[in-house]
């Protein structure tokens, strides 16, 4: 299985986050449910809301002249932006 976490084991008990790639997503589910281990998903697609995200802020950045005073410090830009 591939996981990838976001908040590392502390220990028996304590939540983790972690992201599964949809091809483990089935054999980690089942593990999880064998061993009688509770889980939920916190978001179903994270790559649908990083799409919808970078389109959001591709609209929000159209028509706007790139300065140092119009340059959004908030929002995340891409090397060559900068």
């Amino acid at each position: 299985l591939q996981l990838d976490f976001w908040l590392e084991p502390r220990g028996p008990g304590y939540p983790i986050d972690v992201r599964v790639p949809f091809p483990s997503l089935q054999p980690l589910k089942a593990h999880l449910e064998a061993n009688d281990i509770s889980y939920s998903i916190m978001i179903e697609d994270v790559q649908a809301l990083v799409d919808h995200e970078q389109m959001e802020m591709r609209r929000s950045r159209r028509g706007m002249p790139m300065s140092t005073s119009t340059f959004d410090y908030s929002a995340y830009h891409t090397l060559d932006e900068v």
